[in-house]
């Protein structure tokens, strides 16, 4: 078994703890001195199940190239990055993610949501006004200023009666931003994002 291998094994449990995932798996490419120099060629990362920043997200997938670390904490399972030249990341957020986030979060009642063709349908119950009002929303996912992902009014339905667009996206500043882009275990920006088949799909880099 090799130094890699091990290392790999090492950093998973961290990876794992330090994200608060149901699992996860680590994959180090770089020779056995550049290993001992901290030096790593590539470094991937992928966790299911997982908490970035206290946002739940179902699955995170990070390609890191160009890893400096220190090599005796990463050997004793302790993941510390002191540099990345580059990287890629892709992020994954369900729909009961996103119920649990607004139930939770944000105080939706019996809050449900769907994601399918670039739209987000969410239905529930909140309090405007002091009064308990059941709610439709759809909205489009937009990424803003490459740190956060808003939901992007198309229509808003309060009590069975349509709200102008603009008034339905100042309603959503309450809710918005669904996600804003972590910072650890390296800062990404987000680069993109689509809804399809029961979920969204970000994309993003390493910021700068």
């Amino acid at each position: 078994m090799g130094p890699a291998v091990i290392l790999s094994s090492r950093l998973q449990n961290d990876v794992r703890r330090d994200l608060r995932a149901r699992d996860a798996s680590v994959r180090v490419t770089a020779g056995p001195v550049a290993i001992a120099q901290g030096r790593l060629a590539r470094l991937s990362l992928r966790a299911r199940g997982a908490m970035l920043d206290g946002a739940s997200i179902d699955e995170v997938t990070l390609d890191l190239r160009g890893v400096t670390i220190d090599p005796g904490r990463a050997f004793r399972g302790d993941l510390v990055l002191r540099r990345v030249e580059s990287g890629t990341a892709v992020l994954v957020v369900g729909e009961e993610s996103l119920r649990r986030y607004l139930a939770e979060g944000r105080g939706f009642r019996n809050a449900g949501v769907r994601m399918d063709d670039g739209v987000v349908t969410i239905t529930g119950q909140i309090t405007i006004l002091n009064a308990l009002v059941d709610v439709t929303l759809r909205a489009g996912l937009v990424v803003r200023d490459g740190r956060h992902l808003s939901l992007d009014v198309q229509q808003l339905r309060v009590s069975g009666l349509e709200v102008p667009r603009d008034v339905g996206n100042a309603l959503v500043i309450a809710i918005n931003p669904i996600l804003t882009a972590p910072q650890q275990p390296v800062p990404l920006r987000l680069t993109g994002v689509t809804v399809d088949g029961g979920a969204a799909r970000l994309v993003g880099e390493v910021a700068p």
